[in-house]
């Protein structure tokens, strides 16, 4: 019957804690001692960064250009007309092309 360790039940005398039978893979001289560690934990260096501010922080002045309703429908429209403007100098370019061909297989 196998037995189960309470908080009850418990004896160190009975337990072998963590056996470790690997090698060790510490470098010698690569390790600090518990006073170099406290130096280390309490002397860190102080990291101060100076923030601007200016005297009058307002977020509405983020954009640089107010932008109205109108501007961007205004730019949906003019975005529109170049994507066409290019769209039929593709279409002629090709079609130059495939004239071109044709009178050069002739």
């Amino acid at each position: 019957m196998p037995t189960f360790i309470t908080p009850y039940t418990f004896d160190p005398a009975k337990f072998a804690g963590e056996v470790n039978k690997e090698p060790s893979l510490t470098v010698p001289d690569m390790s600090f001692s518990i006073q170099e560690l406290l130096e280390r934990f309490t002397t860190m260096p102080e990291i101060i960064k100076q923030g601007f501010f200016e005297e009058n922080p307002d977020f509405d002045d983020a954009l640089p250009v107010d932008v109205d309703l109108v501007d961007i429908q205004e730019n949906e429209l003019y975005t529109e007309s170049l994507k066409q403007s290019a769209r039929q100098q593709i279409k002629d370019l090709n079609e130059r092309k495939a004239e071109q061909s044709g009178a050069i297989s002739e």
